[in-house]
């Protein structure tokens, strides 16, 4: 079932009600219209305009009409803002409990990815997941050398201005770790051989970088293609939080899973493009905002409009409404 199926439109009763239950300051014509939409939508909201609030708030209001038992919302951030913020407003409530648990889902990007993804691929290929933690990576590769044999490869990979730390698996071939690298050296070498060697070792003793989970969801997609309309059927309603952030990496496997044409599926993205904190290396597969499906909440609570104003012309993407 999708959105419209699941809950029943939610009207200016359901806003009052949230209102009351967080304790929430008047809302304006834009943010009652924000947490009254049931479709695919980009949310474009000023610094201090309290983003993940009006997220929870959105949030409250879908599960206290939520019918299914065993399709659920999907919330995805960079961080677990969302989550605590609902452990805070609505901790003691039934509302805030049901958010909490089975069928709804609220985690970062990079936990919904290992676990629906990265973890199911490697148990396909009989690898353990040992760890998602570069640290603990960087470790377990230099426990696959002799110390000498780490320290040459160390030496040689700084030469050519490249920190061993920095090495990620670019493909799920395990048996050629360095595919898709550049490097000065052949594969004759011995730091070639040592770095495959180390990198080998770590990924089929189940270690890999936070990053490299993405390399492992992509192999999934690939081999079993199917997994992606399953996880739709599983989360007909997706939000995502700080949306500015998201990288490229990030952002591919969510227009993947969860494509923002697909009329089965409601996604919601929620951000501030003038806090973006990375510097983007390529364009997004879905750039946000959507500028055809954006909605734009422009009044801050964190400084007067006159401050706004003035400030609103040397943003990266003004609000047009102003602030």
């Amino acid at each position: 079932m999708n959105l419209a199926q699941l809950i029943d439109p939610i009207t200016d009763g359901d806003v009052e009600w949230v209102t009351k239950l967080m304790k929430l300051e008047a809302l304006d014509e834009p943010r009652r219209s924000f947490l009254k939409s049931m479709s695919t939508l980009d949310v474009s909201a000023c610094p201090g305009s309290g983003k993940t609030t009006l997220v929870v708030a959105k949030l409250a209001i879908l599960a206290r009409h939520w019918k299914s038992r065993t399709q659920g919302i999907c919330v995805l951030s960079h961080t677990n803002a969302a989550r605590e913020e609902i452990e805070h407003r609505l901790g003691g409530s039934e509302i805030g409990q049901r958010l909490l648990r089975y069928p709804h889902y609220i985690d970062t990007i990079h936990g919904f990815t290992g676990r629906f993804l990265a973890s199911p691929w490697l148990r396909s290929k009989g690898i353990p997941l040992t760890a998602i933690d570069d640290e603990l990576t960087h470790a377990a590769r230099r426990k696959a050398l002799k110390p000498w044999e780490y320290a040459g490869m160390k030496r040689t990979f700084e030469s050519a201005f490249i920190k061993v730390e920095s090495l990620r698996l670019k493909t799920v071939d395990f048996d050629n770790p360095l595919t898709g690298w550049s490097l000065k050296f052949g594969s004759h070498t011995d730091t070639y051989i040592n770095a495959c060697k180390a990198m080998a070792h770590a990924a089929k003793t189940g270690h890999f970088c936070f990053d490299e989970v993405f390399v492992l969801a992509n192999a999934l997609l690939v081999d079993e293609p199917e997994v992606a309309s399953a996880l739709r059927a599983r989360f007909p309603c997706v939000l995502v939080d700080e949306m500015q952030d998201t990288r490229y990496e990030q952002a591919n496997i969510l227009s993947k899973v969860f494509p923002r044409q697909d009329p089965d599926v409601c996604v919601i993205r929620v951000g501030d493009p003038n806090q973006e904190i990375f510097e983007l290396e390529a364009e997004l597969p879905e750039p946000f905002p959507d500028q055809s499906s954006t909605m734009e909440i422009a009044s801050s609570f964190r400084f007067n409009q006159s401050i706004a104003s003035i400030a609103n012309p040397f943003a990266y993407l003004p609000i047009t409404g102003g602030w």
